[in-house]
This record gives structure tokens, C-alpha cells and sequence, in this order.
């Protein structure tokens, strides 16, 4: 099953503004995690999305993970910095915030 770029940026976004409209503190369970990387792993193996780009997000995403574990992605310039990508990918696929 492949996705089409435009529609794992929109999930990604997606989660993005889940994560923004919940308070600083909140969390998400472990179910619930593991249903939004099986989503999102669905979307990553369909068309639209050449081995750079599934590269490129697998690598992102492996990072963001360590840097969790270690309770430095949720605060300071890692989120901001995080905020900045989600609204310029925004820009990309022509959504409103």
C-alpha cells in the first residue's frame, strides 16, 4: 500500500496540530502511539513518496524519538523549531493553520 506525499504530510500535520492544541503536559498512551505509527507507516509505503524522501522522514523520525526518550522534545527550541517545520509544511501543501 503506497500514500501519496501529499497525504503523509497532511498526517503528519495532522498530528502535529493534535500536539499543539493539547496542553504542554499532556501525553499520548502507548496505544495510542503505536496506532498513529501504524497509520503513518501505512502512508510512508505508497506512491507519491520516492527512497529520498522516506529516507529523509525515517531518519526525522528516528531522532525525534531518541531526543523524547531523553524529555527534550517537547520544550524549549527543539518545539519551536519543530512548530516552525509543521507551519512551513503548511505553506507546502497549501493549508491553513
Amino acid at each position: 500500500m503506497k500514500i501519496a506525499k501529499s497525504r503523509l504530510k497532511e498526517i503528519i500535520l495532522e498530528e502535529l496540530a493534535a500536539l499543539d492544541e493539547q496542553e504542554p503536559t499532556a501525553k499520548l498512551s502507548g496505544t495510542d502511539a503505536r496506532k498513529a505509527a501504524l497509520d503513518a507507516a501505512k502512508g510512508v509505503t505508497t506512491s507519491g513518496i520516492d527512497d529520498a524522501e522516506r529516507a529523509i522522514m525515517a531518519t526525522m523520525v528516528a531522532k525525534m524519538q531518541k531526543a523524547a526518550a531523553k524529555g527534550m522534545l517537547s520544550s524549549g527550541g527543539v518545539k519551536s523549531k519543530l512548530e516552525m517545520l509543521a507551519a512551513e509544511l503548511d505553506k507546502i501543501i497549501g493549508e491553513e493553520q
